[in-house]
């Protein structure tokens, strides 16, 4: 008895994709692939908002200093937080996350008889969309 062979397209034969173990191990590596990419989205984002609360943190010191500064000094602003530490009202230099000096704005863009003190943020420009106040 003659055996008859089956006809096939060229991409339907010993695909590797058929083979089980392939798959599952495909289907793994893309999984984690994937959970790799969301813990460093995760990461990324958190790194962020810890640099923003190390940021605002250095704006109350600086905001409290200022008060003081203001109080001594006749009402008379200081030009940034490095004037601030010049003058001996912090006992370190105050910058934020990045790098850069407080700006401290007199009169004030919220309360035009007081005053505001803001980061310039990640990109630096002033009073840019990014900014921490």
């Amino acid at each position: 008895m003659a055996r008859s062979r089956k006809l096939s397209y060229a991409w339907e034969r010993d695909h590797l994709w058929r083979d089980p173990t392939v798959r599952r191990w495909v289907c793994i590596a893309l999984f984690l692939a994937v959970l790799l990419a969301l813990v460093l989205v995760v990461d990324v984002r958190e790194e962020h908002a810890a640099d923003k609360r190390v940021t605002r943190a250095a704006i109350g010191v600086v905001f409290d200093a200022t008060l003081a500064y203001r109080a001594d000094h006749e009402r008379a602003c200081p030009s940034d937080s490095r004037a601030l530490y010049a003058a001996g009202y912090t006992k370190t230099f105050l910058s934020d996350a990045w790098g850069k000096p407080l700006r401290i704005i007199c009169p004030g863009r919220k309360d035009p008889r007081g005053f505001d003190v803001v980061s310039d943020g990640p990109d630096g420009e002033p009073l840019g969309l990014d900014r921490v106040e």
